[in-house]
């Protein structure tokens, strides 16, 4: 992974990755933590609603498996409920309604089954029935009702 130049993983991260997905590879190989670094680049997940509407307007939102949220939930600080007044929210935390609403967002009935059921977090079912909407998943609105 050394012999790579460094405009080489610039343009894998830029063509590649996400920003949300940086840090879980991050944590799994030194050399791209170490890399990344280099390139200046931040090894932060955004979860903020802001940036998911950006993501789903762009046409580039990375589907993510029920592994990536139980490392997500598992792994980063999450509070009750969902803030969506960017003013109320607490810094560098995320909200279990973010991770319900990206969910719904990409469509995903087992992966809100398993955070509903098995983590016991409460959707917000107007703000996730909405990102369902968004990512145009009527078997995600069948599911919540």
């Amino acid at each position: 992974l050394g012999r790579l130049l460094p405009e080489l993983w610039q343009k894998i991260l830029e063509e590649n990755l996400d920003q949300n997905d940086m840090v879980a590879l991050a944590s799994t190989c030194r050399f791209f933590r170490d890399t990344t670094g280099d390139l200046g680049k931040k090894l932060v997940t955004n979860l903020s609603e802001d940036h998911f509407l950006k993501l789903l307007k762009s046409g580039n939102v990375p589907p993510h498996s029920l592994d990536w949220f139980q490392w997500a939930s598992d792994t980063l600080e999450f509070l009750p409920g969902f803030d969506c007044d960017d003013e109320e929210r607490v810094e560098g935390v995320a909200y279990e309604g973010d991770l319900l609403n990206y969910a719904a967002s990409q469509g995903s009935v087992e992966i809100l089954r398993w955070l509903m059921e098995d983590k016991g977090w409460e959707p917000n079912l107007y703000t996730v029935g909405e990102w369902a909407g968004f990512g145009g998943s009527v078997e995600v609105l069948e599911y919540l009702l």
